[in-house]
């Protein structure tokens, strides 16, 4: 948000947008970060269950590249075929990246309710599975 904000005040990239325009990335922003807080919580669990913290930070540097790929973080989707495309828009970062362009298009609420929800459902299903696979007082490695 901070991104944003700072780009609009210097830069202009913004001009004349409404309050529900700022309300909108303020909703994608939450619902990025609850699904970030949920891989999260799913990282923590498995690095407290490994005995080696080097290969959870290769595990986690594998998932975190392969979403960072496939959802458009680090080279523009429309180079990545079709199937590949698609895949990558039921990512995190994905979704957010979805949301972001139709929001800032057309700013349709429409359009952010259905990814959000996605979101949401994706930070409360890694909560609970972190959660689950938790260890018990003593258990970690």
């Amino acid at each position: 948000m901070l991104v944003f904000t700072l780009a609009h005040f210097i830069l202009g990239v913004f001009p004349e947008r409404t309050a529900n325009f700022w309300l909108g990335l303020l909703g994608i922003v939450t619902s990025v970060s609850f699904a970030i807080a949920g891989l999260a919580a799913i990282f923590t669990t498995i690095l407290l269950r490994m005995k080696k913290v080097e290969a959870a930070n290769g595990l986690f540097m594998l998932v975190i590249i392969l979403f960072g790929v496939v959802g458009g973080n680090f080279v523009p989707i429309y180079i990545l075929p079709d199937w590949l495309q698609q895949i990558g828009e039921w990512t995190p970062n994905g979704l957010a990246l979805v949301m972001f362009t139709d929001w800032i298009r057309f700013e349709q609420g429409t359009s952010l309710v259905g990814p959000s929800v996605l979101l949401i459902i994706f930070f409360v299903l890694c909560s609970i599975a972190g959660l689950a696979f938790y260890p018990k007082r003593g258990e970690a490695q």
